[in-house]
Formats: C-alpha cells, structure tokens, sequence
C-alpha cells in the first residue's frame, strides 16, 4: 500500500488510489473495469462515482496522485539545498529513490504519462502532470544553474525531454537488472551522464 501524505484526501480516497493501483498493475489501465478497483478498494460503487467520476477520471486521478506523491518528494529534498546544480542531484537521486522503492508504480505511471501512443505527450512542461507546474519548478533551476555559470545555455525545454528519456524508471531497472548496478551507483551514473557527458574535458 501507498502512502499518500496529502491532507487533501480522505480515507476513502486513498483506498480508491491503492486498490486502483493494484488493479492497474496487474491488468493495465485499458483493461481495468471500475468493479475490480471498487472490490479491490473495499468501497461502495456510488462512493468512487461520487467522489472521482468515470474510469477516465479515475485515471486523471491516479496520475496526479502519483505525480504529487514524487513531485513533493522532491520539493521536499531540494529545500535542503540552495545550489542549483546540488539541487539538480538531488532531484535525480529522489526520483531514482523512487524508481527503487516503488518499481511497478513507478512504471505504471511513467508508462502512462510519457509513452501512451494513445495518448502522446505533446505538452513542453516537464512532467506534464495538471496543476502541479513542475515544469516552472524544474526551469527555475536550471535558469539558476545558468545564471551561476554552472552548467551552458541551453535550451531548457528540449533538455528536459531528452532528460525524461534518460531518466525513467524503465532504464534504471535495465541498468540494474543487467548491470547489477545499485540505486545510488545508478544516480550517479545518470547525473554525471547527463551533467559531464562522455567527452574528457580533461585533455
């Protein structure tokens, strides 16, 4: 089970979120029916029709749960720190935590949101997840680390697509699985890949 820290919702929220995560994990979102979640959650059909909707707000729902759950995750972690490129880290670090913690979840969700083709990602915000503007919180950084003179001006929104694809909870386990790799092994790769590339700028 999920924790939710979000005095937002109430109990029967967050057994509607668990019980469709479970469902979903085990037969994906399309072929998931709302009798299944609502006999995995343990709650009345009038109370997951009344208080979230159809099936497909019921997904919209589970996606901006779970973006909430990490994304404060890593709000949280980067408040620690007020070095741009430290915070950058950080966020790596966080999301492979949460890559490691929670692998199927993690999946699920990212499977989702960035690599639906039936639903391909178009928006340029990063992740593109409704009223949680990560996008500006990512940015802002970023910007920062540029003002500093720690890292070259790019171009921040192409970046971060490229970023998503590097950094997933898809190639984290690959990494991990083939490898034999640990989480933290993993951040690390990932950020010095990302940060420093491959090119010695040593010689």
């Amino acid at each position: 089970m999920i924790k939710i820290n979000d005095n937002l919702l109430n109990r029967k929220d967050e057994s509607i979120f668990n019980g469709a995560i479970k469902v979903f994990i085990k037969k994906g979102f399309d072929n998931a029916t709302i009798d299944e979640i609502i006999k995995e959650a343990g709650v009345g059909k009038g109370t997951v029709y009344r208080r979230i909707g159809n099936k497909e707000k019921l997904e919209q729902f589970i996606i901006k749960q779970m973006g909430s759950l990490m994304f404060g995750k890593i709000k949280k972690k980067v408040s620690n720190n007020n070095n741009p490129l430290l915070q950058f880290k950080e966020i790596i670090n966080t999301m492979c935590d949460f890559f490691d913690d929670s692998p199927q979840v993690a999946m699920l969700f990212y499977s989702r949101i960035f690599f639906n083709p039936k639903k391909p990602n178009t928006s340029t915000s990063w992740p593109p997840i409704p009223n949680l503007k990560t996008d500006d919180f990512i940015e802002n950084i970023l910007k920062n680390a540029i003002k500093q003179k720690q890292i070259r001006n790019i171009n921040i929104q192409a970046f971060l697509k490229g970023f998503t694809f590097f950094c997933n909870p898809f190639y984290f386990n690959f990494l991990k699985e083939t490898l034999s790799l640990s989480k933290s092994e993993i951040s690390v790769l990932i950020a010095d890949t990302i940060l420093n590339g491959i090119v010695d700028t040593h010689k």
